[in-house]
């Protein structure tokens, strides 16, 4: 799995280093992160603290000791938090792929078997923030592509129309029923689907409303199934096999949909954040 970067420096980093430019800067959001609506204490439950001169959170009830990391993905980490914002900022506000050497080149002094643990992480709170459903008016279709050892194989698409999100995949069974489980799994219900009529069972018709598709210039499919071509061919290279398409398919939503604004940044910090404490 690759995850993707800007070999310049995004304008946005401006804003980064206005918001998370110190440590103390970034120790401010992670308190608010964890805590959202202020400060608890895990074992009595008290909702005020003192601060120790080892940075961390005492409770004024019973004396519990807290570091700003402790129980979340980043226990026990050495480096700085602004270490690993930057990362996530790097990561988040970018447009191409990166590599773990790719990291390990932009965070310069962090070794590599470091950098790669940073990049299994973020690659988790990653995947999680771009499986949320799409919802509102969605564009879905069975579409033809040319996979790189030249046979055509069906899959199935929706894109949001307002931010342009993508849900794709593969099922040998290219069937109505299955297109109808497609939809059912990565669409809110009561969202617009616009596609073509034969798609409208009776199931999905209590749960969406249907617009036939001839409203959509067909050159915006062949451009969507090109670009996707394209991805797949990139990201396999002579590796190519049927059982990782759905992989492949994977690697275009992440491309796709990965925003760059600062607060797409926010919310896969807070999917980061909140990701289970084991190891990799």
């Amino acid at each position: 799995m690759w995850l993707w970067y800007n070999d310049h420096m995004d304008k946005n980093f401006t804003d980064f280093k206005l918001d998370f430019g110190t440590e103390e800067q970034c120790i401010e959001c992670m308190f608010k992160l964890r805590w959202r609506w202020g400060y608890f204490c895990s074992r009595c439950g008290c909702d005020t603290y003192w601060k120790t001169s080892n940075g961390k959170y005492e409770c004024e009830k019973c004396r519990y000791q807290t570091s700003i990391t402790t129980n979340t993905i980043l226990h026990g980490t050495r480096l700085s938090l602004y270490t690993w914002f930057y990362a996530i900022w790097y990561i988040s506000s970018s447009n191409k792929r990166i590599s773990i050497n790719g990291l390990e080149r932009e965070l310069g002094t962090v070794d590599k078997k470091t950098v790669r643990k940073m990049f299994k992480k973020i690659e988790r709170a990653l995947l999680k923030f771009n499986a949320k459903n799409l919802q509102g008016i969605i564009l879905a279709k069975k579409i033809t592509i040319t996979t790189p050892d030249t046979k055509k194989v069906d899959i199935f698409m929706a894109i949001e129309a307002d931010s342009e999100q993508m849900k794709l995949c593969f099922e040998e069974d290219s069937s109505v029923k299955t297109f109808n489980t497609f939809i059912d799994n990565n669409v809110e219900k009561d969202s617009t689907i616009i596609t073509s009529y034969e798609y409208e069972t009776e199931e999905l018709a209590q749960n969406y409303k249907f617009i036939n598709e001839t409203a959509i210039d067909e050159k915006v499919w062949e451009n969507i199934k090109n670009e996707i071509e394209k991805i797949i061919l990139s990201n396999c290279k002579d590796n190519y096999h049927v059982r990782y398409l759905n992989n492949y398919l994977n690697d275009c939503c992440i491309e796709n949909n990965k925003g760059k604004e600062k607060s797409d940044f926010l919310k896969l910090l807070y999917t980061f954040i909140n990701l289970p404490n084991d190891e990799i």
